[in-house]
């Protein structure tokens, strides 16, 4: 029985013991199932998390791809401008080195033109030799003096004159008799005739004044050729005088004659002609107006002069009214412009579209006369590439025909050549005329009542006066005695220009001033000059 009991309690112990065992291992199996999927929960995010980084990894080398692509592509495209520069920069050395070719080859010709001179004029005496024995007739003498004529020797030098009309003329060649300058004695005073002893560019000038409400129409001529006129107009109900300065450049030959002539009446000492030699340096042009001329739509072009006379060195684009410089220098630019049918205007130098200068042209018909004029010789220092046009600020600008035009030239590529330019800012009445706005003064040699010659020379001096309703004179004089004069009447006309230009010898330390007989008005009254040579 005991033995029965007892195996009924091991029995008993071990079914409990397999039950908690049981019990014990679900618990188990719980927790595994738990901690399986928190697993597998962790490994779903970090597996999600490998993904988007290999994405972003995958994004950054594909930027960084195009990162490379993209520089790539700039160096690329330097590479392109850089080889554009240098074709640039190519074509314009083969254009410099086709225009120096073309001046070599300008040269030889003049010396082989020199050598068939020579020849032809060995020829022509030995032929007249053989003439004078056989026959002395006038035909055969007319002949000699044809073939000489044609055989004139080359006079290389400087050549300038300047000579004053000192009594009134009419419709006639006009004969300026009181030769202040003539460097180089190609002027004749009795004749009124400029004779060409040089091959060479040369820049003309006439101041024609006229009174007692006349028109005088003036024309310059080269031979029998009409290059540049002039309109100089009294014709206004109350104005006594006024006058008109014109300008031109051209290439003359040996032998060209280049004379004034008129249509009308000069009046005497105010009514000049200059003329002087310009030099061959490539770099001087002179274009006309044929049609009217309006306000560019551009301020970055300018007036464009359609008849382009002369062009050496192919500096002015007569498609945009632009002159290029083509070397460092110092640069004269000169230029006339008429007014009519009750207009008015100022037009300035421009550079890239803004004003180079502060001294307006302005030729005003605005208020009783039937034409005017205004010109200006004023002098730029400027650098290789520099472009520069005339441009007007009125919008309803007109500029006449014909009379009208625009001229320059490169005076000289050292800086330190006397030159200079002034104007005044305010109305000024004391004489001698007071410049107080300076523009250029490459030898300090301008003192502001006058200019001081700093060594021997022949100096060019333009000058224009600008009168507000008052007849006004000027003149210009070396050392107290005058030189030169100007006349305007603005009377009924409430504005006149007048401008004169003169070339005189100085020598050092001569003084050169302004002085006038009423209130000059202020920005259009101005001075300016250069020395032209030894």
């Amino acid at each position: 029985m005991k033995i029965l009991l007892h195996l009924i309690l091991i029995v008993g112990s071990y079914s409990l013991s397999t039950e908690k065992k049981e019990e014990n291992h679900d618990g188990s199996s719980k927790v595994s199932t738990v901690l399986n999927e928190i697993l597998n929960r962790e490994s779903l995010v970090r597996l999600s998390m490998v993904q988007k980084m290999q994405t972003l990894m995958l994004g950054a080398v594909e930027a960084k791809q195009r990162d490379e692509t993209l520089k790539e592509n700039l160096e690329n495209i330097e590479k392109e401008l850089q080889a554009i520069r240098d074709g640039h920069e190519k074509y314009r050395e083969e254009n410099q080195k086709v225009q120096e070719n073309l001046r070599n080859d300008i040269r030889q010709l003049q010396e082989i033109q020199a050598g068939a001179i020579d020849d032809l004029k060995n020829i022509y005496w030995n032929f007249s030799l053989i003439v004078n024995e056989t026959c002395k007739s006038e035909q055969v003498q007319k002949i000699q003096s044809q073939l000489q004529s044609g055989l004139l020797k080359e006079i290389p030098g400087n050549y300038a004159f300047y000579a004053q009309l000192t009594t009134s003329t009419s419709d006639n060649d006009v004969i300026f008799e009181d030769v202040i300058t003539n460097e180089g004695s190609a002027y004749n005073g009795n004749t009124g005739i400029f004779t060409c002893k040089y091959s060479d560019s040369y820049a003309f000038s006439w101041t024609i004044a006229t009174s007692n409400h006349r028109y005088t129409e003036a024309e310059l001529i080269v031979n029998d050729e009409v290059i540049g006129s002039s309109g100089t107009d009294s014709r206004s109900h109350s104005d006594t005088a006024d006058s008109s300065t014109g300008f031109v450049v051209c290439n003359l030959k040996i032998g060209d004659k280049v004379r004034v002539a008129i249509n009308g009446t000069a009046d005497g000492i105010y009514s000049t002609f200059s003329g002087w030699r310009i030099g061959e340096n490539y770099s001087s042009f002179y274009a006309k107006a044929t049609s009217t001329l309006y306000k560019p739509f551009s301020s970055l072009h300018g007036l464009p002069f359609q008849s382009v006379v002369v062009n050496n060195g192919y500096v002015y684009d007569s498609d945009n009214g632009t002159f290029t410089c083509p070397t460092d220098g110092l640069y004269v630019f000169v230029c006339t412009f008429e007014a009519r049918d009750g207009k008015g205007f100022p037009v300035y130098f421009h550079h890239e579209g803004s004003k180079l200068s502060a001294i307006p042209i302005q030729p005003d018909a605005s208020s009783g006369k039937y034409a005017d004029t205004s010109s200006t010789l004023q002098i730029f220092s400027m650098s290789r590439g520099d472009e520069i046009y005339l441009y007007p600020t009125d919008s309803d600008s007109a500029i006449q025909p014909v009379h009208s035009t625009f001229s320059g030239w490169r005076i000289s590529s050292a800086s330190k050549i006397s030159a200079f330019m002034a104007y005044t800012s305010i109305d000024l009445s004391s004489s001698p005329m007071k410049y107080n706005k300076e523009l250029l003064d490459t030898t300090s040699s301008f003192m502001s009542s006058y200019f001081q010659a700093p060594e021997d020379g022949v100096y060019l001096f333009f000058w224009h006066m600008h009168a507000n309703d008052i007849r006004l004179e000027s003149f210009l004089q070396v050392n107290d005695r005058t030189v030169g004069q100007t006349i305007g009447d603005a009377t009924s006309s409430a504005y006149e220009g007048s401008s004169n230009l003169a070339i005189l010898r100085l020598r050092k330390n001569d003084r050169v001033k302004i002085t006038h007989d009423g209130t000059a008005d202020e920005d259009q009254t101005m001075i300016s000059g250069y020395l032209l040579f030894n």
